[in-house]
């Protein structure tokens, strides 16, 4: 193990830092802050790059000349990958190829890809709805961008994925690499149980708005419940970043067709302490997500977990890793907006149910997404790659 001593180990962190962009840069920033403040050692940890945007091809190509420029004053490399991660995806191909013996460890988000459009970026995007574009992107995605992706998995000693369905998926996609470990989300809150906590009469929807989130049958759910009896001052709160797209304006106008507008409110991005206060507040936290290409993992849930906010979720794989219906959540069949109605009138009319289920979920996290244990495991994986171990 590494002693503590000034300037022990320094890694270069490649990672978003803008939290209105992805949920992704969130978690970089808390798994930053407990990978710091770990006692027993001395690990330093700097974003690569934060301050550059790739908005056009001009911009990748200034980007690869920063890269080269970079002094190697780090001992390893340690990316978090998802889906939209465009910028770190090509950080980390010219870092591998301005140092081709540096170890480099990943976290992937959305599994079993590293980057599902790394050519998704902005000049493109404007133009996204022609289809020679979309043509040329998937062109290029296929031609060029699986085989970068190849490249930097050559070269990776260790792969890390926040969900364990999503650990299996990259060992199919990637036989070849055989360090890959489940390594649980970092939790953003710790609290004690509290009963009878006073609540607020709204259900909260929190997260990115965008398509896959299920947000229409969420609607539709919601306008049933209004219409019983003693619900009918209940709100519905839709909380998260949102690009005003297809889906969003999808979203107006479904809500404006079953006249719900003075009863759903769809906030802009909020900061964290509001977050908190949201979840704290609410009856119940719903995400209806979708099944899809990847495999992700939950902020929002962590979240609302760590809180101890009931949380009523769709039965796919990445949400199911992190809920037992009727033990920590509820659990409703994906795309089913009766079944939803159903979990929440039920969840709604039972007090104690959500007490059992807020409490349970706070033990939950304790237990399985200890950012003490979790920050422990990743600096000993530090130490096992710059050894050799691995």
């Amino acid at each position: 193990m590494f002693k503590k001593s000034k300037n022990d180990l320094k890694i270069l962190y490649v990672a978003p830092s803008s939290v209105r962009d992805t949920g992704v840069a969130s978690y970089a920033l808390k798994f930053k802050e407990h990978i710091e403040k770990e006692d027993l050692y001395n690990v330093k940890m700097e974003f690569c790059l934060p301050e550059i945007h790739i908005n056009s091809f001009k911009e990748l190509i200034y980007l690869r000349k920063r890269i080269s420029d970079l002094k190697k004053d780090f001992h390893l490399i340690h990316a978090e990958l998802s889906s939209s991660s465009q910028k770190e995806f090509w950080i980390l191909y010219f870092l591998i190829n301005r140092y081709p013996s540096m170890s480099i460890i990943i976290t992937v988000h959305d599994a079993p890809y590293l980057c599902l459009n790394p050519f998704y970026i902005n000049w493109l995007k404007k133009y996204n709805n022609f289809l020679p574009i979309k043509v040329l992107r998937k062109m290029l995605e296929i031609g060029v961008g699986y085989w970068v992706e190849r490249k930097i998995m050559e070269k990776t000693r260790v792969v890390f994925s926040t969900t364990r369905c999503g650990a299996k998926e990259i060992k199919k996609r990637f036989p070849q690499m055989k360090n890959i470990f489940y390594l649980p989300h970092i939790s953003f809150y710790e609290r004690e149980f509290k009963e009878n906590d006073e609540k607020d009469e709204y259900i909260l929807f929190f997260g990115f708005i965008r398509k896959g989130k299920g947000l229409e049958i969420l609607i539709e759910s919601f306008q049933r419940l209004i219409s019983q009896e003693g619900f009918n001052q209940l709100r519905l709160v839709i909380c998260g970043g949102y690009e005003r797209n297809q889906y969003y304006h999808y979203i107006l106008k479904k809500i404006k067709d079953l006249n719900l507008e003075r009863k759903v409110i769809i906030t802009n991005f909020v900061d964290e302490k509001e977050v908190v206060h949201l979840l704290s507040k609410a009856l119940c936290c719903v995400l209806p997500y979708e099944n899809k290409k990847t495999i992700s993992s939950s902020g929002a849930l962590v979240r609302a977990l760590g809180i101890g906010c009931p949380v009523v979720i769709s039965n796919i794989s990445m949400l199911t890793e992190y809920v037992k219906n009727n033990q920590n959540g509820l659990v409703f069949q994906e795309n089913n907006s009766e079944d939803l109605y159903c979990k929440l009138l039920t969840l709604l009319k039972d007090k104690r149910l959500r007490e059992n289920l807020s409490k349970n979920a706070i033990e939950y996290i304790k237990r399985n997404h200890n950012n003490h244990v979790i920050a422990e495991k990743v600096i000993q994986m530090y130490n096992e790659v710059l050894n050799c171990k691995v």
